[in-house]
């Protein structure tokens, strides 16, 4: 859904919040309707897919969607994990974080101390080689009206049993991090 949401934007150059919004109500309920009435095996299963998704900020600089999916095909749990795309709603151009932060090299480890700090009881995967191994793209993050989140998911930094982690940058805690004009 995020990758026709994006192709959509960028192939009908929509250029306004309300455009993109109505763009993606529009494949949502597509995509609901191309699986209505669908019955794929009448018997009892094991194995289930669920996708659903947030808009976390639309206006003219950037659409930003947050996705949360969970499927299980078997084994001992289901497995769960967040995207984010971030779209630039005049070129439908998928944003990197280098266009959002004025300054990437010192995100992992701005990381690792917020993390550290919220989540002090969480036995982390050597959290600080963790996430000065991770390339920009690495990185799953969506923009809101304050600030920047990234999100990790399980196994990620730390067990499945310590679950997902997500930590926000603030804009007015940290503007100097910000390309002007993504902070509202």
């Amino acid at each position: 859904i995020l990758d026709t949401l994006r192709d959509t934007v960028k192939e009908e150059r929509l250029s306004s919040p309300e455009e993109i919004k109505k763009a993606f109500i529009e494949i949502l309920k597509s995509t609901i309707g191309e699986h209505e009435g669908l019955v794929i095996n009448t018997k009892p299963s094991v194995f289930s897919s669920d996708s659903r998704y947030y808009v976390q900020r639309a206006d003219d600089a950037v659409l930003s969607v947050r996705s949360e999916e969970s499927e299980y095909t078997g084994g001992a749990h289901p497995y769960y994990w967040s995207r984010g795309i971030n779209l630039d709603p005049v070129s439908g151009q998928e944003l990197k974080l280098s266009d959002v932060l004025t300054d990437t090299s010192g995100v992992s480890a701005i990381l690792t101390e917020k993390l550290s700090e919220k989540y002090n009881e969480t036995p982390f995967f050597s959290l600080e080689e963790t996430l000065a191994e991770y390339k920009e793209e690495n990185y799953t993050w969506t923009l809101n009206y304050q600030g920047i989140t990234f999100y990790f998911s399980p196994y990620e930094i730390a067990s499945y049993a310590d679950g997902t982690f997500q930590i926000t940058l603030w804009y007015d805690e940290m503007p100097e991090l910000f390309a002007e004009k993504y902070m509202t």
